[in-house]
């Protein structure tokens, strides 16, 4: 799906629908940052939607919304190449109390 007037934007936005097992793969580029947060995705689980032929969606309830984030030493590896490099906001690390691979919060938080 596209949104309109997004040209120039960094923001990413997208879905993926489940299964009938209910999992769901997504295909992204690594999440830049941005001032007082660290490097994260956010994710909502939407359910009874209806996808309509306009490639429009009406959303239904939202039972879980959360936050992915991912451990300091991948970040390490992955942030000090070309488009991260240009990035002159100050980065925040990964909370500590995350520092568990899985380990989901009270927040609903995920750490990779």
């Amino acid at each position: 799906m596209e949104a309109e007037d997004t040209l120039g934007e960094t923001q990413l936005r997208g879905i993926s629908i489940t299964d009938k097992h209910g999992l769901a793969q997504t295909l992204t580029i690594f999440p830049g940052w941005y001032a007082g947060r660290a490097q994260h995705i956010h994710v909502k689980a939407h359910v009874n939607y209806t996808i309509y032929l306009n490639d429009t969606i009406s959303f239904g309830n939202i039972p879980y919304t959360g936050q992915v984030f991912f451990d300091q030493d991948s970040l390490s590896t992955i942030n000090v190449n070309w488009p991260y490099t240009q990035d002159t906001t100050d980065l925040t690390l990964t909370p500590m109390t995350m520092s568990l691979p899985g380990k989901r919060t009270p927040l609903g938080t995920i750490l990779l």
